[in-house]
C-alpha cells in the first residue's frame, strides 16, 4: 500500500461552510454599500467604457469595497509601525496630464508641484511636509515595490488608484511584506483619471482616515 503524501493539504468541508458563513455576513451587512456604488458604477460607465462591455457588475464592485476596507483596517498597525511612508499614485492624477513636469527620483517620476492647480501637488505638499515620499506608478509596479522594499526594509505604502485595481496592488505589496493602505479614485483606469472630475475631498478626507492628517 503506497504511503500518504504528508505534504498534501486539503481544505475540508469545515472550512467551506465557516467562509460561506463569514462571507453571507459580511455581504448582508455590506448590502448598504449596493445604492451607494450604484452612482459610483453609472459615473464609471458614463466616463470610462473603453475596454469594457457594458456596465461593471455592483456585486464586484461591492465586493472589492468591502475587500479595501478589510484591507485598511488589517494593515493598519503595520502601517502606522513603519519607520518610512511611501505614496504611489496614477499618471492621470495630475492635472497636466502629459504636459506634467514630473521628474526622476529614486524610485519611479515625482510630482514637482509644477502647478498650485493641481490635486496632486495639494496632496503631496501635504504628505511631504510629514515626511512621507511619493511617486507615480513604473510600468511593472511589482518591481517598483521591490525596488523599495530593499532600500527600506521598514516600510509602508499608500496607494492611490481605483477600485477594480486597488486591492491586486496592495495583494503585490503583501507578498512583499509591505504594509499597504488605499485611497479611492473614481475611474476605472488608474492610468486615465480626469483630475477635474476629482473632488479636493475625495483625496483629503481618505488621506485623514488613513492617517490621522489632512492634506
Amino acid at each position: 500500500m503506497a504511503e500518504k503524501n504528508k505534504n498534501r493539504f486539503q481544505f475540508d468541508r469545515t472550512f467551506f461552510d465557516t467562509a460561506a458563513l463569514h462571507a453571507g455576513q459580511a455581504l448582508n451587512r455590506g448590502s448598504a454599500l449596493g445604492g451607494l456604488l450604484e452612482k459610483y458604477a453609472q459615473f464609471v460607465d458614463a466616463h470610462y467604457t473603453a475596454g469594457f462591455s457594458g456596465q461593471v457588475p455592483n456585486s464586484l464592485l461591492q465586493l472589492e469595497a468591502l475587500t479595501l476596507l478589510m484591507l485598511n483596517e488589517a494593515n493598519g498597525d503595520g502601517f502606522s509601525k513603519a519607520g518610512k511612508k511611501i505614496i504611489l499614485y496614477p499618471r492621470g492624477l495630475a492635472v497636466k496630464g502629459s504636459k506634467c513636469k514630473r521628474k526622476k527620483g529614486k524610485f519611479g517620476t515625482r510630482c514637482t508641484h509644477c502647478t498650485s492647480k493641481c490635486r496632486l501637488s495639494l496632496l503631496m505638499k501635504k504628505a511631504e511636509s510629514d515626511k512621507y515620499g511619493g511617486f507615480f506608478f513604473g510600468r511593472d509596479i511589482f518591481k517598483q515595490l521591490n525596488s523599495i522594499r530593499k532600500k527600506n526594509k521598514n516600510v509602508g505604502i499608500i496607494f492611490v488608484a481605483d477600485l477594480l485595481s486597488i486591492n491586486n496592488f496592495m495583494r503585490l505589496a503583501a507578498m512583499l511584506n509591505i504594509p499597504a493602505r488605499g485611497i479611492l479614485t473614481p475611474n476605472i483606469n488608474c492610468h486615465e483619471i480626469n483630475a477635474r472630475q476629482l473632488s479636493r475631498e475625495t483625496i483629503s478626507e481618505q488621506f485623514q482616515m488613513i492617517t490621522g492628517r489632512r492634506p
